[in-house]
């Protein structure tokens, strides 16, 4: 939840969110200040991280980003002392009474009608009410705010950042990863994130586009992305499979170990089985449900692939029923 209270007219804004990154913050400040007609010419804030990277005493490391949205709206930010609970009050204080007289009994079916519900109570309770402090209502005293106009235009908002492609074509961004072109494995590319999408750029040369998801541990794959790629291809042989399979995990020879056991003539199924998990999730990603289904004492394949499929929030799938395992009849 984004919140912002206007210092002489305390007339209030407020909107939910489900993120709390930067875009997301810049998008709820012109948000409010559509709101109110104008901009302050100082906002209060509470230290958060999207706005000051690191505070020792009077050095102050702003975030370069918010401190640019700040200057083209012409507002100064301004930080709370730490540790100095008297210039917290004007921040902290709205919460409670959007708890307590907004929040508690309000029933809302997404945070689409959550935010239009907080609309409603804003333009019909919260700011129509008598403030306890002013003794005035506060949409009355707006009209005395001294706001500064907002600038022309809409304002873009375009972060960048510098990511390394793994070994399995994707790049981590928010707790979430996103697939470019399999050659660029290994390459540094730079994101471009506008809120809505993900632009990915190498050499200057947009080679990715994705919707930006929500959440953390998705994996969004472009069928594209895979054109031309060479499928690796998996020995037929025991012996030759484990190799490959301590090559790829090689503090897994407990699980290994387990398979042999307890799959006997089918162990090679399911170690090719989790081989190829590698063709859709990062390697690590593996090497943890490998771990956790040792723990289970699981040592198949299915498990495996279930738990990587919970770590990325997919429906998991079911693998083919495995080979029978021949039989030899000997006769006496």
């Amino acid at each position: 939840m984004v919140q912002l209270v206007l210092g002489y007219s305390q007339a209030m804004y407020v909107e939910f969110t489900t993120s709390q990154d930067l875009i997301t913050f810049i998008r709820c400040h012109i948000n409010a200040f559509k709101y109110f007609g104008g901009v302050p010419w100082t906002i209060l804030y509470d230290n958060p991280k999207v706005v000051v990277l690191s505070r020792e005493g009077q050095a102050i490391q702003w975030n370069p980003n918010f401190l640019e949205f700040s200057r083209t709206f012409g507002f100064s930010p301004i930080l709370c002392t730490p540790r100095r609970p008297q210039t917290k009050g004007k921040v902290e204080r709205p919460y409670r009474y959007i708890k307590q007289d907004f929040l508690l009994g309000t029933e809302f079916t997404d945070l689409t009608d959550l935010n239009s519900k907080a609309r409603i109570w804003l333009d019909e309770v919260a700011n129509c009410r008598v403030h306890r402090t002013t003794g005035e209502v506060p949409f009355k005293r707006l009209k005395e705010e001294k706001l500064r106009p907002l600038p022309p235009g809409e304002y873009t908002i375009n972060l960048e950042e510098v990511r390394k492609v793994s070994k399995d074509f994707v790049i981590s961004y928010e707790g979430n990863y996103y697939s470019v072109p399999f050659i660029l494995a290994g390459k540094e590319v730079t994101v471009r994130d506008t809120g809505q999408e993900l632009l990915i750029f190498y050499r200057g040369e947009e080679v990715a586009r994705h919707a930006k998801v929500q959440g953390k541990g998705q994996i969004i794959r472009d069928p594209r992305h895979e054109a031309g790629l060479p499928r690796p291809s998996y020995p037929s042989r025991i012996a030759e499979v484990r190799e490959s399979f301590l090559e790829h995990f090689p503090e897994a020879e407990g699980f290994l170990a387990g398979v042999v056991q307890a799959k006997a003539g089918n162990a090679r199924y399911h170690l090719v089985e989790i081989l190829k998990l590698l063709e859709n999730y990062p390697k690590e990603v593996v090497r943890k449900a490998i771990a956790r289904a040792t723990e289970y004492k699981a040592f198949d394949a299915r498990t495996v692939r279930n738990i990587c499929a919970q770590h990325f929030k997919e429906p998991a799938q079911e693998f083919p029923a495995p080979p029978p395992v021949p039989t030899v009849k000997t006769t006496r």
